[in-house]
């Protein structure tokens, strides 16, 4: 088990399903207390350079995901401008045959 910070205590219970039935639960066992002991300084840093990393990580995604968005916007309203010059072709098209 890897480090552990007071935020991990509490009373845990285990439950197993069956890959034929996954929303099936069983029942739970019996509750298990976990105390966690320690100086907190010692737990501390870790867990926060690990909160770090995980953020820097959803700022990554963030950023690709806003380029996504924008080529995809980008996609959009060149698409757009091509259906409407398409369709002003088409009534200038139709008003020269009518003359």
């Amino acid at each position: 088990m890897g480090p552990v910070t007071s935020a991990h205590a509490g009373t845990y219970r285990c439950y197993s399903t069956n890959h034929d039935s996954p929303y099936l639960v069983s029942q739970p066992s019996d509750p298990l207390e976990l105390l966690v002991s320690g100086a907190a300084d010692t737990t501390t840093p870790s867990h926060n350079s690990s909160d770090n990393t995980s953020d820097s990580h959803l700022q990554d995604y963030t950023v690709g995901n806003l380029i996504r968005m924008g080529v995809a916007v980008l996609v959009l309203v060149v698409l757009g401008v091509l259906l409407f010059q398409a369709r002003d072709s088409e009534k200038i098209a139709q008003t020269a045959t009518r003359t």
